[in-house]
């Protein structure tokens, strides 16, 4: 029997992105008039589902497009700063060695992030996608999968917020939530993902399967 495919989100669930995008928000947050993000703030944040963040922040859904592109811009032109979640360069090789088959699904730039993962010498993905976006990840799935020509049942989506859990079920794709990134395992957990896990070498279970 096949193994799974494993389609991954980049920030939060590989990287640690999180300084960095409260970095990039605090930058453009007088521009487009929602509030700043500070350190304390994040511990609230990180309890919350993704529309509960943008109503704490006061950012609009007219203007979200507008603030994801520019923050996404920003953030790219700093992806080489980032470092990888602590554990995850060691699980990669393996799940590689055990013929795990890997792919990224991101809303960031993919030569940016095959950049990214050049310069960290880690080469064990057979494909980045780029194209989700803040509210319309599963469309992205979706496309992903007829692009690919891959059945909703042979894959598992891993990613760390609740908007991850959320699109691969309106996707019809299995997920795998990581507590280590943006959202808390309590507000993941009030998704209902498929799998929670609590550290990047529990992923190793997937090539069991």
């Amino acid at each position: 029997m096949a193994k799974p495919i494993l389609v991954f989100d980049f920030d939060g669930t590989l990287v640690d992105s999180l300084e960095l995008t409260r970095k990039v928000l605090n930058r453009i947050a007088d521009e487009y008039g929602f509030k700043k993000v500070e350190k304390s703030d994040l511990g609230k944040l990180r309890g919350g589902s993704t529309m509960e963040v943008l109503k704490e922040l006061g950012i609009s859904l007219f203007k979200l497009p507008f603030i994801v592109a520019r923050a996404r811009k920003e953030k790219n032109a700093e992806i080489e700063s980032l470092g990888l979640v602590s554990g995850i360069a060691e699980v990669l090789p393996s799940l590689k060695e055990q013929g795990v088959p890997m792919g990224i699904l991101t809303s960031d730039a993919e030569e940016n992030v095959r950049q990214f993962f050049n310069k960290n010498n880690i080469n064990v993905f057979d494909f980045i996608y780029s194209g989700s976006s803040i509210l319309g990840k599963d469309k992205a799935i979706k496309k992903l999968l007829k692009e690919r020509k891959l059945s909703f049942s042979e894959v598992i989506y891993v990613g760390d917020e609740t908007r991850d859990v959320d699109a691969a079920k309106k996707a019809g794709v299995r997920v795998v939530a990581v507590s280590w990134g943006f959202n808390t395992e309590e507000v993941l957990k009030k998704h209902n993902p498929d799998w929670l896990i609590k550290k990047p070498g529990e992923l190793l279970d997937f090539a069991k399967m």
